[in-house]
């Protein structure tokens, strides 16, 4: 297809067809959109770093006037989109658009998406495990790309520590939970993040749990969810899970 062949010459920013592609974004058919996603995907595979960072921006400028679109619409645009292209070079440039937002509101809203579909995608299964490997020099750099954004939501923040296994950074970051103001929404957020714990995602986590010795500060933080949570199904999920773990460390 021509786009392929010159897709600078076929879409550019400046004139009114990446405008109208966007705009198709918010079609009500999911196979609009997802041919869409596809369109504008060739286009960024085959075009230069700037043109997928202004890409990446303009999509976040979308989000941002269009909640409705991001709450109804976010998680099929993003996994499509890293379907089709690098799921981590989608979340380092976006990781590092959103550090520079000002709608701090809209940040943390952002964040909360994009860390929700980091955690339960499957396309994103190999930045999962690149972020497990923090010994490694590109695991530690991917941290560090996505926490300095990740800041904007303390919830998403706490949880990409455990998915990367920084269990001390995690602990500490409880401590600063104790300060904020527990609003519903935040507990909201908690709660489901228990689930996410029970999800196959966190299986190593789970069986890090028989090894307190080993990951004294996991224990640490599992159990200050624990007192963070009011009395619910996932307070009663999470506290059968520490003390079934408990229950076999006293045997072994």
């Amino acid at each position: 297809m021509l786009h392929r062949k010159a897709p600078s010459k076929v879409l550019a920013f400046n004139d009114g067809t990446f405008p109208a592609l966007l705009k198709t974004l918010s079609d009500p058919s999911d196979a609009v959109v997802t041919k869409d996603l596809q369109l504008l995907s060739q286009i960024s595979r085959n075009s230069e770093d700037d043109y997928f960072a202004n890409f990446m921006v303009n999509l976040l400028q979308l989000f941002s006037t269009d909640r409705k679109l991001l709450e109804t619409r976010g998680n099929l645009i993003i996994r499509q989109l890293c379907m089709s292209l690098s799921p981590e070079r989608i979340y380092r440039t976006l990781a590092d658009c959103i550090e520079k937002e000002e709608d701090v509101e809209f940040a943390s809203i952002m964040v909360q998406n994009l860390n929700n579909n980091l955690i339960t995608a499957p396309q994103l299964g190999e930045v999962r495990k690149r972020l497990r490997n923090l010994e490694t020099k590109d695991g530690q750099t991917l941290f560090v790309a996505l926490f300095r954004s990740w800041c904007y939501n303390a919830v998403a923040t706490f949880s990409l520590c455990l998915l990367a296994q920084a269990y001390e950074q995690a602990y500490h970051l409880l401590q600063i939970f104790g300060e904020l103001d527990m609003t519903v929404n935040l507990l909201i957020q908690v709660d489901k993040l228990v689930q996410l714990i029970e999800s196959p995602v966190f299986t190593y986590l789970r069986l890090q749990l028989l090894e307190p010795e080993k990951h004294p500060y996991l224990y640490k933080c599992m159990y200050g969810i624990l007192m963070l949570l009011p009395q619910s199904s996932a307070f009663a999920a999470l506290k059968n899970r520490l003390n079934s773990h408990t229950n076999v460390s006293k045997r072994s």
